[in-house]
C-alpha cells in the first residue's frame, strides 16, 4: 500500500537534493537525467521544481541547470513528448535568467542550434528562445515584451544556430 502511494507522487525533495549536487560534468548530467525520464509521468512538477532551483542558485551556477534540460530534452523524445512539452513552457524564463550571466550566452547559442537540428523544438520557438537569450544578455535582467517579434528574423536566425560546427 505505501509503494503505491509512493509511485503516485513525484519526489520533490529528491529533485532538489540531487539539483544541488549537479556538476556540469557528463556523467552528473546524464545520471540526473536518466533519474528525472524515469519520473516522465510527472514531467510537469519536475519542471516545475527544476525552474524554481534554477531562479534561486547564483547567475554562474544556472548553466549546469539548462544542460540538465538539454540531456532530458533529447534524450526523453524516445519514450514521450512529456518531458519536451513541459521544458517548452519553462524555457522562455530559464534562458532569459542563464543568460543574465553574459559568459553564458554562446553556449545557450551553441545548444539551441543542436536543438533546431535535431528537431527537438520548432525554428520558431528556437529563434523566440534565441532572442530571448541576446535581450537577457544585452540588458541585464529587465525583460522586454517580445509580443512583437518579427517574423521575418527566423529564417536568418535560424540559418545562424544552424550553422554551428557539427561534432559528436
Amino acid at each position: 500500500l505505501s509503494s503505491g502511494a509512493a509511485m503516485s507522487e513525484f519526489p520533490a525533495e529528491s529533485l532538489r537534493k540531487k539539483l544541488l549536487s549537479l556538476t556540469p560534468t557528463q556523467q552528473s548530467i546524464q545520471t540526473t537525467s536518466l533519474w528525472l525520464i524515469h519520473y516522465r509521468a510527472h514531467a510537469a512538477a519536475a519542471v516545475r521544481v527544476w525552474l524554481q532551483d534554477l531562479q534561486r542558485c547564483a547567475p554562474a551556477d544556472r548553466l549546469k541547470h539548462l544542460y540538465l534540460a538539454n540531456d532530458i530534452v533529447l534524450q526523453s523524445r524516445k519514450s514521450g513528448p512529456e518531458y519536451n512539452q513541459a521544458f517548452r513552457d519553462a524555457l522562455p524564463e530559464a534562458i532569459s535568467k542563464v543568460c543574465e550571466y553574459t559568459g553564458s550566452v554562446p553556449k545557450v547559442t551553441r545548444m539551441l542550434g543542436i536543438w533546431l537540428e535535431r528537431k527537438a523544438y520548432d525554428a520558431s520557438f528556437v529563434d523566440m528562445l534565441s532572442e530571448i537569450a541576446e535581450e537577457s544578455s544585452s540588458s541585464g535582467s529587465s525583460s522586454r515584451n517580445s509580443k512583437g517579434s518579427n517574423g521575418s528574423g527566423i529564417s536568418k536566425r535560424s540559418k545562424h544556430l544552424g550553422g554551428g560546427g557539427g561534432g559528436g
